[in-house]
């Protein structure tokens, strides 16, 4: 196996990749066999957040200390009020999400469209329209790598302009609404235990398109000349059948062994499968020199995700002691179409002002937990939540990203994306209430 280059100074995280690797198994054995404790895989996670703190941007760290604080408040707050204490519940509270997204993250070595960076750009409306359509798609297999890989294309070829900002923001953000392999439905699935996949990505899925056809259906109409010279990105769909396959036995090993939690099953599954195409393609020596070189280099690339999670999990910890003090003082009484709609504007909101909505979904799941709502219509506010008030937030990763890379101000799309985050919002609303009337 011939040594590959590594990046400077990584050396003193070399243990990182290692680590998340173990946290994967471990999580993926716990969710297997639940005799076999939680912690190791919490552990794991924790080791590599620490060796990896200094490698993750200072406004982030800032966030995270942030959140971490909170969490310890309450924890002493809880336990000062006579409220539970479940400080071990620190180690592992996020852990399954976290190796999801470490999991996810193998799909890379398969499913990124490389081979279309050498070929003729197309041109026109209907370069616009695949174009938006192969963001949502291979943003929902490989998250923000899309939008760096497509992007970049977009830039080289002098593209890159509010329309093109508008079709990445957009197109991206709303596969949140119903990707199984997005970190917000890996939150949705932890903070609502129970919540049926199969229901989310029906009523998901066509939202999603909803707002594809939206973004579309505005640039025809308000920038046509625009529109018809815009130089797009050669898409490749052949490339997605990867991650097609993958949702696919996502589904039926849910079907057959209800057990095992959909998280666990991605875990277990995103990695088998891309070694598995791996070897058909390279061979066994070749594939696990990629494993092992993404394990190496790639995976701590999560440091800003890891770390972030991890607060989280302190917040939802001090949270739940906070609320468990205030006995029965809840916002309403039951959990119903209007209940929930209200919950959605109030949290999207927050969102638009730069909240993240990892924070919002722990603190609201944690508020609401007392009612026992119905946890796939509360999973639904959380999707819905993510997808649209990632367009919103001009703090959102995808947001932060263009304006690093590409130099478009993260806080002109609040302004861009209103009149679109209104319209799903109010498509949003009358599903919940629809699914609230059915249930």
């Amino acid at each position: 196996m011939r040594p590959y280059p590594r990046h400077p100074g990584q050396a003193a995280t070399i243990l990182a990749g290692p680590l998340l690797a173990l946290m994967i198994v471990f999580a993926v054995v716990h969710g297997v066999w639940p005799l076999f404790p939680a912690w190791p895989s919490g552990v794991s996670a924790w080791l590599a957040g620490v060796l990896l703190w200094s490698h993750t941007p200072r406004r982030q760290r800032v966030q995270v200390g942030v959140l971490a604080v909170l969490g310890l408040a309450g924890l002493a707050w809880g336990w000062h009020n006579g409220g539970p204490v479940d400080a071990a519940a620190v180690i592992d509270q996020n852990h399954a999400l976290l190796s999801m997204l470490a999991a996810v993250s193998f799909l890379r070595l398969v499913s990124l469209p490389d081979a279309a960076q050498k070929e003729a750009p197309p041109r026109g409306g209907h370069a616009y329209l695949r174009t938006l359509v192969g963001i949502h798609l291979f943003g929902a297999a490989i998250n923000l790598s899309a939008v760096v890989i497509i992007g970049d294309r977009l830039a080289r070829q002098g593209t890159f302009d509010k329309r093109t900002a508008i079709l990445i923001s957009r197109g991206f953000s709303s596969a949140a609404l119903w990707s199984t392999f997005f970190a917000g439905m890996a939150v949705v699935l932890t903070y609502s235990p129970g919540a049926e996949l199969p229901i989310l990505i029906a009523v998901g899925l066509p939202l999603a398109l909803t707002g594809l056809v939206y973004t579309y259906a505005e640039a025809l109409v308000t920038d046509p000349s625009r529109l018809a010279a815009f130089s797009g990105y050669p898409i490749h769909f052949q490339s997605l059948w990867i991650p097609g396959l993958l949702a696919a036995c996502v589904l039926l090993t849910h079907v057959f062994r209800p057990q095992w939690s959909v998280l666990t099953v991605i875990s277990l599954l995103s990695p088998l499968l891309t070694f598995v195409v791996l070897e058909r393609r390279c061979g066994c020596r070749r594939s696990l020199a990629e494993v092992h070189r993404h394990v190496d280099l790639h995976l701590p690339e999560m440091s800003g995700e890891l770390l972030l999670f991890l607060a989280a999990g302190v917040l939802a910890v001090g949270l739940s002691s906070v609320f468990a003090s205030f006995d029965d003082r809840l916002p309403f009484a039951a959990f119903t179409g209007t209940t929930a709609s209200m919950t959605l504007i109030v949290m999207v909101g927050l969102a638009a002002v730069g909240i993240h909505p990892i924070i919002s979904v722990t603190a609201v799941a944690t508020w609401l937990a007392p009612i026992h709502p119905d946890p796939t219509l509360l999973a639904m506010v959380f999707l819905m939540t993510w997808g649209i008030g990632v367009a919103s937030s001009p703090l959102s990763a995808t947001h932060l990203t263009i304006q690093g890379r590409y130099g478009i101000e993260s806080w002109r799309f609040f302004r861009w994306n209103l009149s679109y985050c209104l319209f799903m919002l109010l498509l949003s609303a009358t599903l919940l209430h629809v699914y609230a009337w059915l249930a």
